[in-house]
C-alpha cells in the first residue's frame, strides 16, 4: 500500500469515527441528556440564538469527546501529566464544593458520572496547555 493510499483510508476512518461521535452525541440529546457548560458555551458564541447554538453545542460537544478519548489514551500510556499547582488544587476544591453538586441534582448517575470526567478531562487538558506553553 502505497503512502497516499494510507493516507486517504486513515482519513476515511477519521470521518467514520467522527461520525460515530455525531451519533453519541444524537442519542445523548434524544435522551435530554445537555452538557449545560457546553450548551451555555455554544450559547454565548452565538449570542442567543438557540438555532445556531443547537449546531453550535453539536460541534463542542463532539470535540469534547474527543478531548476526553485523547486524555483517556494519554493516562493509559502512563504520559506523565504535569504536578497541579497549589492554585489548581484551591480551585478544583471549589469546584468540588460548589458546582459538583449542582450537576448532580438534575441528573442521573450515568450523566453525573460523565459531567465529572468532563471536568477532570478539561482540567487535564488545561495542565497540558500549560507544561506545553513553557
Amino acid at each position: 500500500m502505497n503512502f497516499f493510499t494510507r493516507l486517504n483510508t486513515k482519513i476515511a476512518l477519521n470521518r467514520k469515527h467522527e461520525e460515530k461521535l455525531f451519533q453519541a452525541v444524537s442519542r445523548e440529546l434524544e435522551l435530554g441528556q445537555v452538557n449545560r457548560g457546553l450548551w451555555l458555551k455554544a450559547l454565548s458564541s452565538c449570542h442567543g440564538n438557540e438555532n445556531q447554538a443547537k449546531s453550535t453545542y453539536v460541534k463542542l460537544r463532539v470535540q469534547a469527546i474527543k478531548d476526553d478519548m485523547l486524555i483517556q489514551g494519554a493516562l493509559e500510556q502512563d504520559i506523565p501529566l504535569p504536578e497541579e499547582s497549589e492554585e489548581e488544587e484551591i480551585q478544583l476544591r471549589e469546584y468540588r464544593e460548589t458546582i459538583e453538586p449542582s450537576i448532580r441534582a438534575p441528573w442521573n448517575e450515568e450523566l453525573e458520572s460523565s459531567k465529572i470526567i468532563e471536568y477532570a478531562a478539561k482540567a487535564r487538558k488545561d495542565r497540558l496547555k500549560r507544561a506545553f506553553q513553557k
